[in-house]
């Protein structure tokens, strides 16, 4: 990272600054919306998942995709015309009309291009802007896949930020800056326990396979002797005749049945 804004004697001079990025998952509910000392900065279509008094919390908004992956999305593509929130896209558009255009160039020449996704490029634009403290809400990065990719990115700038003295804040159901164990440390028994775990349902899985066989076993020689028991219904036996009593209209005549 260069020094372009930041030296160590500038960032302990920068005024208080706290910044809370808010994503998708349960913990941004967990943000500071309404509090006057954050600024909280939302990000894609995550005004679709946020209620009403949320949606008047967030200060700031981010869109960091092309323009025409954007307007795939009608319900997002009206909501980006008709928002007060400034929105930081690649360029601006003139269809949106509080869009700002974000500072890529100054963000890639202070800190270079370790960028895969769009919360790393905000919490590098948080650092920039001289944060103080920076909330990470709603960002678990827990599966796998394109989460679990995205992740060391998101910590990479965490990294940066703690490095520099701002405060992090986590949730505590995020992945980000979390470990289980400390390596070199002894065993703290966690990992045995996720193995112990592991043999434990695969040992029941088993047993389920196993019974799932019999029972499939038995369902065949069901359905066998059924088959045998149709044949031997419909070829030896004659269809059971259905009886109605009638009665005659001469008195001195017995009852006849059908």
């Amino acid at each position: 990272m260069s020094a372009n804004r930041w030296t160590e004697e500038t960032y302990k001079e920068r005024k208080p600054l706290n910044i809370a990025i808010v994503g998708y998952t349960d913990s941004r509910h967990d943000a500071p919306f309404g509090d006057p000392d954050w600024q909280v900065w939302g990000l894609n279509n995550l005004h679709v998942q946020s209620t009403p008094e949320q949606l008047k919390g967030f200060t700031r908004w981010y869109d960091l995709h092309d323009a025409k992956s954007i307007v795939t999305d009608p319900v997002h593509a009206t909501w980006l015309t008709q928002t007060e929130l400034p929105v930081y896209v690649w360029n601006v558009n003139p269809l949106w009309p509080t869009s700002v255009e974000y500072p890529r160039n100054e963000i890639i020449e202070e800190f270079g291009k370790y960028f895969t996704n769009s919360v790393s490029w905000m919490i590098a634009h948080a650092i920039l802007e001289g944060a103080t403290s920076i909330g990470i809400y709603g960002v678990d990065m827990a599966q796998s896949g394109e989460y679990s990719a995205q992740r060391p990115s998101c910590e990479y700038f965490l990294g940066l930020a703690a490095g520099l003295g701002i405060e992090l804040i986590i949730a505590e159901t995020s992945d980000l800056l979390k470990t289980t164990s400390l390596y070199g440390d002894s065993d703290s028994g966690f990992r045995a326990k996720l193995e112990q775990r592991s043999a434990e349902l695969r040992s029941r899985i088993g047993q389920i396979e196993t019974e799932v066989d019999r029972l499939s076993a038995a369902r065949y020689q069901m359905l066998g002797a059924l088959e045998s028991n149709d044949y031997i219904l419909g070829v030896w036996t004659m269809p059971s005749a259905i009886r109605e009593a009638k009665v005659s209209s001469d008195p001195n005549l017995p009852l006849l049945t059908t």
